[in-house]
């Protein structure tokens, strides 16, 4: 059931961003539980996409990094969100981002250090920085849709990470685990009505209890009020940073119920820090109300799950059959001989 998510984006145009200061990055200790950012119901002939370029091996500190996203042609984007999730080495070290979206500048971020707090966390108007506190940071780009294309070519995204860290330690490491895209789009040959839910931070868990970095071994993602009536399809989209062992235990449930491989393992990498995304039909165990666990899991015959995971960003997609234009006008023309026949009922009473 599981399957990698390649995508789809778009539109033209540009916008001025403005630059990001130190401050409003986001260093938190024991990271940030997913939550959602941005959700949206009952958007007719619409879809969404979700794409990951892995960029660990080609990307550093003082690099140039060049990426793409492969378009597909639509008439419209409502809404997108483009996301770095970046390895700093230390939560001491600072650095700045400079990136460009189609030749547009996105502006520069400041990230890094200890004392460093998110005042726009989980505000998808805004650019936004997480930081785990263990050496991973996030941002997340808001105000993209004018830059994209809609007549599907390809989008080029541009960027750098400038060291800035002083004192007797040694730099920013700035290597990406990778560069993420996820874009809403319609199209009038999409014949279906679109819910869905964007959820985001950085959610870092560590196997062993009590360790430094404060990081729990499980987190909790809550998504509410979901239309079940004549749902089509319900994918839900888990996508972490990276794995770092093979066929690691790793936990996903799903309103209770485990998705993945047996027993209860959800594979998220072979150590080559990569991103992983992680679809899964939930249609059956759709619910108004739903709750998504992620864990480090260690299973009772000893198992163990990978040392660290962060599971980083997360859509719930939710699609609404329409009935075909066929379909449509056999019940107008339902409507109006229902309609004659209640126009003489009433003239011969």
């Amino acid at each position: 059931m599981r399957v990698s998510q390649r995508v789809v984006i778009a539109c033209a145009t540009a916008i001025a961003c403005c630059t990001t200061s130190a401050t409003q990055a986001g260093y938190s200790a024991p990271g940030y539980d997913l939550q959602v950012v941005k959700s949206a119901t009952g958007l007719a002939n619409s879809a969404i996409s979700y794409q990951t370029n892995g960029l660990w091996s080609s990307s550093g500190a003082g690099k140039t990094v060049t990426t793409s996203f492969t378009s597909t042609a639509c008439e419209s984007i409502s809404f997108s969100r483009l996301y770095l999730d970046i390895w700093g080495g230390t939560k001491a070290k600072t650095c700045i981002v400079t990136a460009y979206l189609n030749g547009t500048s996105l502006g520069e971020i400041a990230i890094g250090g200890e004392d460093d707090k998110n005042s726009d966390a989980y505000d998808a108007t805004k650019t936004c920085v997480y930081g785990s506190g263990s050496c991973a940071w996030q941002i997340a780009y808001a105000g993209i849709s004018p830059l994209l294309y809609t007549d599907g070519t390809a989008n080029t995204l541009t960027y750098t990470i400038t060291d800035t860290t002083t004192g007797s330690t040694t730099g920013f490491d700035g290597r990406t685990y990778g560069a993420s895209l996820v874009t809403v789009y319609s199209d009038a040959s999409i014949q279906q009505t679109l819910d869905y839910y964007l959820a985001e931070a950085d959610g870092t868990m560590r196997s062993s209890t009590g360790n430094s970095y404060g990081s729990p071994n499980s987190r909790t993602l809550t998504i509410t009020g979901i239309d079940t009536d004549n749902v089509a399809s319900a994918t839900y989209i888990a996508g972490y940073t990276h794995g770092t062992t093979t066929n690691s235990a790793d936990q996903l449930t799903f309103n209770g119920t485990s998705l993945g491989v047996d027993p209860d393992n959800v594979s998220t990498g072979d150590s080559s820090y990569l991103p992983n995304n992680l679809s899964f039909d939930v249609a059956d165990l759709l619910k108004e109300d739903n709750t998504i666990q992620f864990s480090v899991y260690t299973a009772a015959d000893g198992t163990t799950g990978d040392t660290y995971l962060r599971p980083n960003i997360a859509v719930l997609a939710v699609t609404h059959t329409v009935p075909e234009p066929s379909t449509l006008a056999l019940l107008a023309v339902a409507g109006g001989v229902a309609a004659i026949f209640a126009a003489r009922r009433r003239k011969r009473s």
